[in-house]
């Protein structure tokens, strides 16, 4: 993240802001990366934004 940009949101970037585009070959390699990881925290909230895009957009 650039300078400009922290100072223009006056705070550090973080999760919450941040939009994640996937396709759904890359959402199911970052599942399964988190799942490998078995990381706590940022990591769950990954795994459920993946979970939640994979099912709006599941055939």
């Amino acid at each position: 993240m650039s300078e400009r940009v922290r100072k223009k949101n006056g705070v550090r970037p973080n999760i919450t802001n941040i939009t994640v585009y996937l396709d759904r070959e890359d959402a199911k390699k970052l599942e399964q990366l988190a799942k490998e990881q078995g990381l706590p925290g940022k990591s769950t909230l990954i795994r459920q934004l993946v979970k939640h895009y994979l099912k709006r957009h599941s055939s």
